[in-house]
């Protein structure tokens, strides 16, 4: 299971993209990368904090959530979000990170 993110994050969370256990072949130099964020039924997450690449070399993203990015509806403790990384590189084509199921963020409130 993923680890835990506090409800209304506001710091970086930092995401290293795979294949097979290693980095992007090759890294993201020049590539466009988006996180496409839904809740665990299905239901798009419209985020408004910024995505970047701080490490292209190494495939290293980075998420700034905005204050309410991140939310837990008012009658739980906590709720899953899902996650995955939309890739494009400068000549239109399209990669996705996880390619299989996406990546579980349990969000909790403190």
């Amino acid at each position: 299971m993923a680890k835990p993110i506090v409800e209304g994050t506001t710091t970086p969370l930092d995401f290293q993209l795979e294949s097979d256990g290693v980095p992007v072949p090759g890294g993201l130099a020049g590539m466009t990368v988006e996180l496409l964020l839904n809740r665990a039924d299905g239901t798009a997450v419209n985020t408004t904090g910024k995505v970047t690449v701080p490490d292209p070399a190494a495939a290293k993203v980075r998420f700034n959530p905005a204050a309410g990015d991140l939310s837990v509806p008012p009658s739980a403790a906590e709720t899953r979000y899902e996650a995955r990384w939309k890739v494009t590189d400068g000549g239109g084509k399209v990669g996705y990170w996880p390619s299989g199921e996406r990546d579980p963020w349990p969000i909790v409130r403190v």
